[in-house]
């Protein structure tokens, strides 16, 4: 676990806005995110079933935050194929990655 030194917070003087932080995409196969991927992904399902997301390796801190913005399921998937969690359609959940492998996995924090 991170621990903080005590030193003083990094102050934002102005609202963080993530370059190309936002992907809005219309899926109609699988799809498999990167590191490189935008951390918020809105995906249009509306392919008539569900459809896998894959994650990316571990890779501790990673951040992604998903929604099914079509009428159709998507589900999030380890790099081993295993289901982290399904999203329903109008449903979002923010997943985190808790470090490296092998004690590490991709977590579920919030979901709505």
């Amino acid at each position: 676990m991170a621990s903080y030194n005590g030193n003083g917070a990094f102050v934002l003087p102005r609202a963080l806005r993530i370059k190309n932080g936002v992907n809005v995409e219309t899926i109609a196969v699988a799809r498999t995110l990167t590191l490189k991927d935008s951390m918020v992904q809105l995906l249009d399902n509306s392919s008539g079933g569900s459809l896998d997301l894959n994650f990316p390796p571990y890779k501790e801190g990673a951040i992604f935050a998903v929604k099914s913005t079509g009428t159709h399921s998507i589900v999030c998937k380890r790099e081993s194929g295993s289901v982290i969690d399904t999203i329903a359609a109008g449903e979002g959940a923010l997943l985190v990655c808790t470090g490296s492998a092998p004690s590490s996995d991709w977590v579920v924090v919030i979901k709505a």
